[in-house]
């Protein structure tokens, strides 16, 4: 029984309950540390399966972003065709407006040559006026005898507001009339002349010999005037034929104008629907440089969240690692504290027998320190997993990094492309405003040609008027020396049968005409040739 007590009292002994709640003391550390593993492995979880989520999001965004990529090919060759085709219809505008420069520099040479035309044929006219002066003498005209009707100044005013053809080119059969009449006169004379037995000659030859010398006369005359008639009937052709010439060069330049003023307004009409087509593909650009950089800032931002979740990531799995770590310690001591609790009851069950108890307690301690070794083992345990853990994390942001590296990569081969667009459109744009200062040039070239058409229209018109006028007067010298030539005629068969000198100025001969219509005739035959 004493030895019972004993036992009893060296278990009930304070100093051993001391001891045993001090080592009670020191093993809570080791098992909040556990807890904390555990918690720690249990936030990395959760971080790993947010960037699993991340990761399947971004891998959408790329897939949104290859699908934006590919709309814009798209979109960009149609505004190349667009671009392409704007190119083409300039370049043949180009080509349409050389075309009609050249019409028009042709359409100068020929305004040119019918203008040297115009002056040789005014040179021709001189000439011929100056041939038809010293020939009014020699050449009979071809009128009839003079009537009271044709001496009248009724007369005269008709003859002079006369066309300019009727007078110049000889109608049909007026050759024969006027090769009849001459005939005609001259056997009227001739009639006179025997009948009034003016000449001595006419009483000494005979009358076969006189008609001889008659036919012979008249085929001389005949033939005098058949050559002259046909040396004046052929220029009268030939300037018949060159103001012919002039009228239908005139005519075509008209037509040619008509028709440049046609092609011109399909330029114009042409280069304001290309004017329209280069303001909608500016309005196109626009809007796609918006929706770029609006692409553009969200991903940055996406690349700007996915890289500060990934530090965060880095940053919470050391911290997840020792939760889990914790949380195992602390699983590990409530499972001791129950043991311990266990023990003790059984201590207390045992108190007589002390030798067992210490003999239990050395067996607790060795299962302590196997325990303490069990946590060492452990802790290097997890610490050799949590170091694998990191490698994979590692790798798996290595292949972000990769990834986000060829992202980056992709966008500046983008943002290159976006570039070499840019500077393509800005180009466009400064060959569209060189298309449209060319465009001005010609157009004000264009107008230039319009004012010099029209004064070289005035110009042609004036010299027409020029040469009606000049054909007017040489009308007129033609009826004054043809009345001075009936006159002449009519005052030599007086003078042939009366013998009487005629009642005529002296002032004034037959063949002399004032000093004042000479100066008139002088100012009106010198036109002003401008």
């Amino acid at each position: 029984m004493n030895g019972n007590a004993k036992i009893q009292v060296q278990a009930v002994n304070p100093t051993r309950h001391d001891k045993s709640s001090s080592y009670s003391d020191e093993l809570p550390p080791a098992f909040s540390e556990r807890d904390d593993l555990d918690a720690r492995d249990e936030l990395r979880e959760r971080e790993l399966e947010e960037a699993r989520a991340r990761a399947s999001q971004m891998e959408k965004t790329m897939r949104w972003w290859s699908d934006c990529t590919a709309n814009w090919r798209e979109k960009w060759g149609k505004v190349r065709a667009e671009r392409n085709k704007a190119r083409e219809e300039n370049r043949q505008l180009k080509l349409k407006l050389e075309a009609a420069v050249k019409e028009i520099s042709n359409l100068k040479r020929e305004r040119l040559a019918a203008q040297e035309l115009q002056s040789k044929l005014e040179k021709e006219n001189e000439r011929l006026e100056k041939e038809l002066k010293k020939d009014k003498r020699s050449i009979p005209s071809a009128r009839v005898e003079p009537s009271l009707k044709e001496n009248s100044p009724d007369h005269c005013d008709g003859l002079k507001n006369a066309s300019v053809y009727e007078t110049t080119v000889p109608k049909l059969g007026a050759e024969k009339q006027f090769i009849e009449q001459i005939l005609q006169k001259n056997e009227f004379y001739e009639g006179q002349c025997e009948d009034g037995n003016v000449f001595e000659r006419s009483h000494s030859v005979p009358a076969e010999e006189r008609k001889r010398s008659r036919v012979s006369s008249k085929k001389q005359k005949s033939i005098g005037v058949k050559h002259a008639d046909e040396g004046s009937s052929q220029q009268v052709s030939l300037i018949r034929m060159k103001l012919e010439q002039t009228e239908k060069l005139l005519i075509e330049e008209r037509s040619s104008k008509q028709n440049l003023l046609a092609e011109l307004d399909g330029l114009q009409s042409d280069l304001a629907a290309l004017k329209l087509k280069n303001e909608e593909l500016m309005v196109s650009h626009q809007d796609y440089a918006q929706e770029i950089v609006r692409v553009r800032s969200r991903h940055e931002k996406e690349v700007g969240q996915l890289n500060a979740d990934l530090e965060e990531a880095c940053n919470s799995t050391n911290n997840s690692a020792n939760a889990r770590k914790i949380s195992e310690l602390r699983g590990e001591i409530e499972r001791l504290q129950a043991e311990n609790t266990e023990e003790w009851s059984k201590c207390d069950k045992l108190e007589s027998e002390k030798l067992a108890l210490e003999r239990e307690n050395k067996k607790m301690r060795l299962q302590i320190e196997d325990l303490t070794s069990q946590l060492t083992e452990s802790s290097k345990v997890s610490k050799g997993l949590l170091s694998a853990d990191v490698k994979q994390l590692q790798t798996q942001l290595d292949e972000k990094n990769r990834e986000l590296q060829e992202l980056r990569h992709a966008y500046g081969k983008v943002r290159k492309q976006l570039q070499e667009k840019a500077e393509e459109l800005s180009h466009t744009k400064k060959r569209v405003e060189q298309h449209e200062n060319e465009v001005r040039k010609l157009r004000t070239r264009v107008e230039e040609l319009k004012v010099d058409l029209t004064k070289a229209e005035d110009e042609v018109d004036c010299q027409t008027s020029n040469m009606k006028k000049l054909q007017r007067n040489l009308d007129e010298q033609t009826e004054l020396a043809d009345s001075y030539k009936v006159q002449l005629e009519h005052l030599n068969s007086r003078l042939k049968v009366g013998g009487i000198a005629p009642s005529i100025n002296p002032r004034y001969k037959p063949g002399q005409r004032s000093s004042t219509q000479l100066s008139s005739d002088e100012s009106e035959e010198e036109p002003s040739f401008h």
